[in-house]
């Protein structure tokens, strides 16, 4: 979980928001780390298409990367590599009214929005059409909602196989809210570790794209 450090008095440590999960423990011996760069912060994108067909190796369209209170709006993104948009070691992140189309390879690791080690984010009212998997929660997601977007023509490579729409994918995920979404499915797998006290709430999935 990703917090904010409101206040340090002798080893005492004041942080914001509170830890969610009830299993922490003096006797686990927990710890903290922070990065050695100052995240950024309040900065956006707006208004604007971008075109990633041409952009090599690059993995991800937009990389939200120690990142904290930033967003993304009214952007057009074509044909990204692994991810229209990573949330990456970042917190309170929005990605709001945006339009995905389509993705280089319809692999398995296709994407339209992908967290990993993100905290309090919200992904609300997208369009992914042609994508593989719309809306991916990578490792150590907490607290982040995926509310009231919309996955079409969710195309995979592999014909005999449809990949969700949505997916919980990877250990540590807690207290991720999945409200609203339209989409072909849902899937919540062990495959790189287990997740905790989740909803998916008040979805429509169609079962076919």
């Amino acid at each position: 979980q990703i917090v904010t450090v409101r206040g340090i008095a002798g080893t005492t440590v004041t942080i914001s928001p509170a830890i969610y999960l009830p299993n922490w423990r003096s006797s686990q011996s927990p710890g903290a780390w922070w990065s050695s760069a100052v995240p950024i912060t309040m900065s956006g994108i707006e208004d604007l298409t971008v075109n990633h067909s041409g952009s090599g190796s690059v993995m991800s369209g937009t990389y939200f990367f120690n990142a904290s209170g930033c967003w993304m709006k009214n952007v057009k993104s074509l044909n990204a590599n692994r991810n229209h948009v990573w949330l990456y070691q970042s917190a309170h992140v929005t990605v709001r009214d945006n339009y995905f189309y389509g993705t280089r390879n319809a692999a398995s690791q296709s994407y339209g929005i992908e967290t990993y080690m993100n905290s309090d984010s919200l992904v609300e009212n997208n369009i992914f059409q042609h994508v593989t998997v719309g809306m991916m929660t990578g490792g150590s997601t907490t607290g982040t909602v995926f509310g009231y977007n919309n996955s079409i023509d969710d195309f995979y490579n592999i014909a005999s196989w449809m990949q969700s729409s949505s997916y919980f994918h990877d250990g540590g995920i807690a207290f991720v809210l999945f409200e609203g979404n339209d989409g072909i499915g849902f899937t919540a797998d062990a495959i790189h570790g287990t997740a905790n006290f989740r909803t998916v709430f008040r979805n429509l999935f169609t079962r076919w794209g």
